[in-house]
Formats: C-alpha cells, structure tokens, sequence
C-alpha cells in the first residue's frame, strides 16, 4: 500500500488549489553545499558571510534549525529557551526566529537553503515525553536514545514540526542521524502492542531468541519507512516543491545487515518513501578513530559506500558524500591532504553531491572540495 501510494507521489505531486493542479517536475541536481553547525559571528555579518559562501562556489547552505541543550546560539544570541528550534513551531519552544530573514538573504546571492532538522533527539521533545524504553540485552539495559514515535502524541509533535517547517520559503530539509531506532530500543507497550498486532508475537523485555530478534529489526526497518513516508508525505503537501535529504550512516550501504539491526536503516526500504537525496556521512576521521584504522583504510572504505550507494540510487546526483573538515571534538581542521584524496574520489563519480561541515565562519570556507568535477 504504502509503495503504490508513493509511487503514484513520485509521479506527481500536487496541491489542490481549489482551481487546478499544480505540477512539479521532479529534478536532481548536484549539490555543491556546506552545512552550519552554528552562526559563530555577529548578526551583521551575515551578509559578507553569504557571499564568501557564494565566492567559495557553493550553491547550497544546510542551516541547523533545532537548538538542543548545551549548543551554542547562533550568532551568540542567547534566548529563554534552552532548547528548541530558530522557526516558528506551534509545539515547541521558539529559541529566535533567524529562518525567515536567513533564507531571503541567502536566496538574493542565489544560494538555496536546506533547514536541517532534528527528530527523535530533540531536547524540547525528550524533556516533553522522555526516552523510548529498551530491552535488557545481554544482561545489560540502557537508557533509550530518543522519543519514543510509537507514541501517537510524539510523532504527531515530530510531524508538525515538519509542517510547521514546510510553511517556510526553504528549498529542503535535511533530516538529521537521530531519525533510527537503536538495535535495543522500540520496548514501549505501544511498539510491543503492535509488533504483536502484526507476527502475533508477544516480546517481553529481557532476552529474545535471535530468530525473533532479526524479525523484529526488519519489523521495526518497515515501520521507521512509514513514519519517514508520512513525514514526507506532510511536507510535500505543503510545499510539493522542497526536497528532502536523509542522513544516513556510513555503515548503511556497506554493512546492510547491521545497519538494519543497529539503527534500522535502509536504503532500499527508504528509497521508497519519497526521499530526493541520500546523504552519505563520509566522516572519515571519526570513522578511522572509532575503527582503528588507516587514512589509506578509511578512503577505501568511503569509495566502497559511495560506489554500493551510485549502484542503486538513480540519478547518481541524489546521492550526497558528506566530508568533515575538522574534528568534532577538539575542532582542529583535518589533514587537507586527506580532504583533498576524498574529494578526488567523490568527483571520480562524476553527478554525486558533496557538503562540507561543519562550517561556522568565513575561515572554514578555505574547504571548497574544488569547482572542477571529472
């Protein structure tokens, strides 16, 4: 059901005018973008910093709209909320309004803009609903990571955020990692009602038996593809226009297997939900640290999932490789050397996009991912 309701979507989307329909034609172009972790300058900087971005030859700008506990505020403007989002939202606290004037100055440089939005890990949420119940694995039981969207109340929170979004003059939406369900999480009495409603399989929450363990992550796989199908749906209802990017993790094209038990992530289930750009998040000094591997290692291994994700993503232009610049913790800029190896493989794919991050300042622009594509 949910594949022919999409498909037909895919074709043609529309609003009802009262008069006509209006029709969009579906296109993928390239991105060449940089996303802001934070607007780390003054407010009245803002102009020069747009056009250095446009000088730099980027054409697109992911700007993070969702402002968790402990992030810096853009421009350093400090706000009563602690956490929230920088747009008008009907749930949630509203940390500054800078979305509406941000996305009329970048449109005048002829930049497009791409609000990048938090789900699942949302502070404002978590403080609302708290975290999603795990299972006792291996004698040991976590806190859950994010909301728990088995909860009508949350997803109907997480869905009019989207909405709320969808209203703006914005090109897209880039949906943020936290958009999984953890290989131990989904113990809630609303996911296990309804796993049980569907396999007639009733979990409890210590140890399951590994057959109905490897069900259950394909069961929930299906029903993360619903809830992203109904977002999108939302969204493109509004505003049939915006394009929506889905960060996924570099394991997810590489090791499908444990990406579906680990995050429950898919690419092919998510290929039919209504996604345009698939964003391959190619941090290679976070994924060599966590490994203990190589550099040499590493841009292999990178090559490796871009080559699986241009294999079964058509255009080849949705996909997008995603290149770290510094390192998230200590923020030092990484090897440009290393930088520029990775950028020469992602350009070796000829359509593919690439978005450098994170960027916060006209310094970080020196990172360009060179204008010039084999």
């Amino acid at each position: 059901m949910i594949r022919s309701f999409f498909f037909i979507l895919s074709i043609i989307l529309f609003i009802d005018t009262g008069y006509a329909l209006v029709l969009i034609e579906r296109t993928y172009e390239p991105i060449k973008g940089i996303q802001v972790f934070n607007l780390n300058f003054p407010h009245s900087e803002l102009d020069n910093f747009l056009i250095n971005v446009k000088n730099s030859g980027f054409d697109t700008v992911f700007l993070r709209v969702f402002h968790n506990e402990n992030d810096r505020y853009h421009y350093g403007e400090a706000s009563v909320c602690k956490s929230g989002v920088y747009f008008k939202a009907s749930k949630i606290c509203m940390v500054n309004n800078i979305l509406d004037e941000f996305i009329v100055k970048a449109h005048s440089y002829k930049l497009k803009v791409f609000a990048w939005m938090a789900t699942r890990s949302l502070s404002a949420l978590k403080d609302i609903y708290g975290v999603d119940e795990t299972f006792l694995i291996n004698g040991i039981k976590r806190n859950g990571y994010g909301v728990n969207l088995f909860n009508e109340r949350v997803f109907s929170d997480v869905e009019r955020l989207f909405k709320d979004l969808a209203s703006y003059d914005i090109d897209g939406i880039l949906i943020q990692d936290d958009f999984i369900l953890k290989y131990d999480e989904s113990a809630s009495i609303e996911a296990k009602q309804k796993f049980f409603v569907d396999t007639g399989i009733l979990l409890s929450n210590n140890n399951i038996s590994k057959d109905v363990a490897d069900m259950f992550a394909v069961w929930k796989t299906k029903q993360l593809q619903y809830y992203l199908s109904k977002i999108i749906w939302d969204v493109k209802y509004i505003n049939p226009s915006i394009k929506i990017a889905l960060n996924i993790y570099y394991e997810t094209p590489l090791y499908t297997e444990n990406a579906l038990k680990w995050y429950s992530q898919s690419i092919e289930d998510f290929k039919n939900t209504g996604v345009d750009y698939f964003a391959f998040m190619a941090y290679h000094k976070q994924i060599a640290d966590e490994n203990n591997i190589t550099f040499f290692d590493v841009a292999s291994l990178i090559n490796n999932g871009l080559k699986k994700l241009v294999d079964v993503i058509e255009p080849n232009s949705r996909v997008i490789a995603k290149f770290q610049i510094k390192n998230f913790l200590d923020k030092k800029y990484i090897d440009y050397y290393e930088f520029e190896r990775l950028c020469s493989i992602a350009n070796g794919y000829g359509n593919i996009g690439i978005v450098v991050l994170p960027v916060e300042s006209n310094a970080d622009l020196q990172f360009t991912c060179g204008n010039t594509r084999r």
